[in-house]
């Protein structure tokens, strides 16, 4: 929750998987800056005993 809220623009991957999966709480992001780097990415971690992906 505190990603969402310092850095919106940032994490709309994380906050779109969130709300795609088992919600906002539970979830972990972190963001990493690269001075002059003008491009996001975005890289999607799953873990969990059932993965199904459509």
């Amino acid at each position: 929750m505190e990603a969402i809220e310092h850095f919106p623009k940032n994490v709309n991957g994380a906050v779109t998987t969130a709300l795609a999966t088992t919600g906002v709480e539970n979830i972990k992001a972190s963001i990493h800056s690269i001075p002059g780097f003008e491009s996001n990415r975005h890289e999607i971690k799953l873990a969990g005993r059932r993965l199904i992906l459509m």
